[in-house]
């Protein structure tokens, strides 16, 4: 039924984006079924493996480990520009992160996560702006977090909390197991959410690895983790003026008052 009496009304939506914007500012979450083949998402994962055996053997195994960051590619775009670009800068993304933060924002970061087992360090509950246990009328930020492999409750497909971007802290542990949701999510799709919502990985009890590909757009004056407008890998491409702005290159920030001024002079 859509009736309803008293001083209400249905907001009104136009397009599928604006049912995207409602179900993420409401709940603080969205999935957006199947923007990638399955040829697509073999190639993706190809790339991923390769990326993180190079990794891991630059940086080392034990090394990786010690800093809790076993099976994660990090800085994609770095290292496959070419495969990676295309989820990057997907335009339904785009399209609604700008819905959302309604203003410039920059790619804070790019890394897959590969889950093989019940105990995978993203486990644990927390936030994408870690350690940020504030609200905020206004969302800061925005994760699109794609499954290369079909997300289930067997193989530790994400857990979210919703509304929980209204929390200014953790809720207890009952209310958190109680009031998550696990969605199942077919591989090449996007969970979009704020950034501010609780989640984390669940246990994968399969035999297969479940990957992930983590974006973050943020606004510019939060620290992204990568500054990919300095890497080098990068800065040789060819650029359209909107990936350049999402990629950070018009927001730099200036030594001194000398380099503001030539920068805004030119």
């Amino acid at each position: 039924m859509d009736n309803f009496y008293g001083n209400l009304n249905f907001s009104t939506l136009e397009t599928e984006i604006d049912f995207y914007v409602e179900e993420i500012n409401l709940r603080g979450y969205c999935i957006i079924n199947s923007l990638i083949s399955p040829d697509e998402i073999s190639k993706v994962k190809n790339s991923i493996y390769n990326i993180y055996e190079l990794q891991k053997t630059n940086f080392g195994e034990e090394r990786l480990e010690k800093i809790n960051d076993k099976d994660m590619a990090r800085c994609l775009l770095k290292y496959d520009f070419s495969t990676f670009r295309a989820l990057a800068f997907n335009p339904i993304i785009l399209k609604l992160v700008n819905a959302l933060i309604k203003q410039k924002f920059i790619l804070g970061l790019q890394n897959a996560i590969i889950n093989r087992t019940i105990d995978h360090h993203q486990g644990s509950w927390h936030r994408d702006l870690p350690y940020q246990n504030f609200v905020c009328n206004e969302i800061l930020s925005v994760n699109a977090l794609w499954a290369m492999n079909d997300f289930s409750v067997h193989n530790g497909g994400t857990c979210l909390l919703p509304y929980s971007m209204n929390f200014h802290n953790m809720p207890s542990k009952k209310f958190s197991e109680e009031n998550l949701v696990q969605p199942e999510v077919p591989a090449g799709s996007v969970i979009v959410f704020n950034s501010m919502l609780l989640h984390r990985a669940g246990a994968n009890k399969s035999k297969e690895e479940r990957i992930a590909i983590n974006h973050q757009y943020i606004r510019p004056f939060i620290q992204p983790q990568y500054y990919f407008n300095e890497i080098e890998e990068i800065v040789q491409q060819t650029l359209s003026d909107s990936e350049l702005d999402v990629l950070g290159f018009n927001f730099n920030s200036s030594r001194d008052d000398i380099d503001w001024r030539n920068a805004r002079y030119k």
